[in-house]
């Protein structure tokens, strides 16, 4: 067996004995399933890597240039529960960089991505409550044009490995931008 390139030796020696063998982790393969606003129109895909547990990152399109929406309008919208003042999201956002979220489904549970993920866009849709269904990372819907941002997922093997992966990725994305990614708000 060759040994492993330096990134996912990086993340053979985070996980240690977390995780049983590399493959865990060198079969983690992030596939599109589309933009916000059409996943809004049609729903998730009926792909059936989304029944399982995973990670999951929300993207900007290339070239993205981010304009925030005020807390008034984005009340208005009901997809922000707490919405940020423009001063603290202008400081907030990170430059350089594609990434607006990294989640995850299974951090204690064998939470499917299908059932985080339709939490995620029923969130960004609107169809909320004074906890969720998806606080984590609302403020991505403070970005004008969120509709065209980019899910993405990558099915991982029960918990705890999804939590371990997120934590990671969330490492390696402080590693190379100085803090986490602009909708993440703890690690």
């Amino acid at each position: 067996m060759p040994l492993p390139s330096a990134p996912e030796r990086s993340l053979l020696q985070h996980f240690g004995r977390g995780v049983a063998t590399s493959s865990a982790l060198r079969d983690l393969k992030f596939w599109d399933l589309g933009r916000v606003g059409d996943l809004i129109e049609r729903d998730l895909p009926g792909d059936s890597r989304l029944d399982h547990c995973g990670v999951y990152k929300l993207t900007v399109p290339s070239g993205y240039v981010p304009r925030f929406i005020p807390p008034d309008e984005a009340r208005a919208v009901q997809n922000v529960i707490f919405p940020w003042n423009l001063e603290r999201l202008k400081s907030k956002w990170v430059w350089k960089t594609d990434t607006v979220y990294i989640g995850l489904a299974g951090r204690h549970t064998s939470r499917s991505l299908r059932k985080r993920l339709n939490d995620l866009v029923n969130h960004a849709s609107g169809h909320t409550t004074d906890r969720g269904p998806h606080r984590g990372g609302e403020i991505a819907w403070q970005l004008r044009d969120y509709q065209q941002f980019h899910v993405w997922a990558a099915q991982t093997a029960d918990p705890p490995i999804p939590r371990q992966i997120e934590e990671t990725l969330l490492q390696q994305f402080v590693e190379a931008h100085k803090t986490l990614p602009f909708a993440n708000r703890q690690r």
